[in-house]
């Protein structure tokens, strides 16, 4: 089912650690524009900032015929006093605006599984892994930074770090290029400054993230010690994914898929979740894994089955392929301060 309606419009917001997506779009598959701010979760960039970078989001793209806006963002639904609280910033900030919200993980799976059952890895700065299936819904993994988040960005980027610093110190056995990569991306002119940036307040998640770019693409270009931690985060993921599949009973040929900007590190990044994960799963159907700011169109597909519209595999591509369209519209330096590109 689908209206003709094309004054029916929708803005939908999907944050996370390091940046916030924002689009607007109709009830017939269309997207009409997409902006990027800051990050907004809350519990690693502050409250200030999740105002900050929430408003400035849907700025971007409102407009006075926006029938509902959707907030997918991290904490939500983690607990009740969060929600709550979420919440009454968002009708502060949004006033007289039919507003819903949801868990990022909860709207980004259905960007792969707009049917509703399967497992998803969402590797983004953190790591969490989501499971649904007959209406049981599940997650393993997504406890923060501190505790693990194995397999995201941030993990990749500390691993890199812990890893430069032993060899600094003549206490590996290796040596790596990105030793000198680094360094120049985080303008050392001596690794003891390193203390000053990671140390000199509130982590910087964002900054800190960005560093696993470097790991990526060093170890494309084959160096070990690079290889080596893409490896261990693959495998990471691979247990996240095994560890839901574990406790959705270990279902027959269910669907595996991810999202997040991990996933930006190439096809052979996903081969290896998937070859570790073949080897306690079988007869799976693999999707492949959509790219960070594409989960969006996981709150775009609950927003149509809220309006009884069906959302099929091939409509999941017409969006994505519109979305990148949209997301190149954004100015450059825009694009290059929150998506790296």
């Amino acid at each position: 089912m689908r209206f003709d309606n094309p004054d029916m419009k929708f803005l939908s917001v999907d944050g996370g650690a390091t940046k916030t997506i924002s689009v607007v779009y109709d009830d017939s598959f269309e997207i009409y524009s997409a902006g990027v701010s800051g990050p907004t979760n809350f519990r690693t960039a502050g409250m200030a900032a999740f105002r900050k970078n929430i408003s400035d989001a849907v700025n971007q793209v409102y407009s006075d015929d926006i029938e509902e806006m959707t907030f997918a963002l991290p904490g939500i639904k983690d607990t009740s006093k969060s929600t709550s609280m979420v919440m009454e910033i968002l009708q502060s900030i949004f006033k007289s605006r039919r507003l819903k919200i949801y868990n990022d993980g909860e709207a980004g799976f259905h960007s792969r599984f707009p049917e509703g059952e399967g497992i998803v890895a969402a590797a983004g700065t953190g790591m969490v892994c989501y499971g649904k299936l007959e209406g049981k819904s599940l997650r393993s993994s997504g406890w923060g930074w501190f505790l693990d988040d194995e397999g995201g960005a941030f993990y990749i980027a500390r691993r890199a770090l812990q890893e430069v610093v032993r060899i600094v110190d003549g206490r590996a056995d290796h040596d790596s290029i990105l030793v000198d990569i680094i360094a120049e991306r985080l303008n050392l002119k001596e690794y003891g400054e390193l203390i000053n940036i990671i140390y000199r307040g509130r982590i910087n998640i964002k900054e800190i993230s960005s560093l696993a770019i470097l790991v990526s693409s060093s170890a494309e270009k084959g160096d070990l010690l690079s290889k080596k931690i893409m490896e261990e985060s693959a495998y990471e993921t691979s247990r996240a994914i095994l560890a839901t599949y574990r406790k959705l009973n270990f279902p027959e040929n269910i669907g595996i898929s991810g999202y997040g900007g991990v996933f930006r590190s190439g096809g052979w990044y996903w081969e290896m979740v998937k070859g570790y994960t073949d080897k306690f799963i079988h007869n799976s159907e693999y999707r492949d894994p959509y790219f960070g700011y594409e989960a969006i169109i996981g709150s775009m597909v609950l927003t149509y089955n809220s309006l009884g519209i069906d959302v099929e595999l091939r409509d999941l591509e017409d969006l994505r392929k519109q979305l990148n369209e949209r997301i190149q519209s954004i100015e450059p330096s825009r694009r290059r301060k929150y998506l790296y590109f």
